[in-house]
């Protein structure tokens, strides 16, 4: 089975060792690397291309939405699940398409539905590039179901309590 190739970005050493140890029985996820600021980052996405990536969002130097913007145009961009100690910044992430915002400390059963639903969508577009022999309409209707499934599961965090 492919494994989400994964890249952990926070400048943060003992954050980083904790997400790795987190992700260390992941079925679905092989860290491949780390990086301690944006601008190191940046170089490492090139270079790694990775499938999805965990990212700090305050960091020194570039932060995590600076250092999306420094990724040249036209690159395939990874999946993007933003890790951070602030709530304030989560409708900026979801503005930068990010799939997932997870406040630290990270909940593990949080981190494995996050991880779940990247699963997913990474085989959704592999469907899509592959050109699946079933139609992108009865994909869509199944990934749809699928993740409308896990909506249902998920618990709101607690400044969106309230909200609909």
């Amino acid at each position: 089975m492919n494994r989400l190739r994964s890249l952990l970005i926070d400048d943060e050493p003992n954050a980083r060792m904790r997400l790795r140890r987190l992700l260390k029985d992941e079925e679905h996820v092989e860290v491949i690397g780390e990086a301690e600021d944006g601008l190191e980052a940046v170089t490492e996405i090139q270079r790694l291309t990775p499938d999805l990536i965990f990212l700090d969002i305050q960091m020194p130097g570039l932060d995590g939405f600076d250092t999306l913007k420094a990724l040249p145009d036209g690159m395939r961009l990874p999946l993007i699940i933003f890790v951070t100690g602030f709530h304030e910044h989560a409708l900026a992430a979801f503005d930068a398409n990010a799939i997932a915002y997870l406040l630290k400390p990270i909940e593990p059963g949080r981190l494995r539905e996050m991880v779940e639903r990247a699963w997913r969508l990474h085989h959704f577009a592999d469907d899509r590039a592959r050109g699946s022999h079933r139609s992108d309409a009865s994909i869509h209707r199944e990934r749809a179901a699928q993740f409308s499934a896990d909506r249902s599961k998920e618990t709101r965090p607690p400044y969106f309590a309230g909200s609909a």
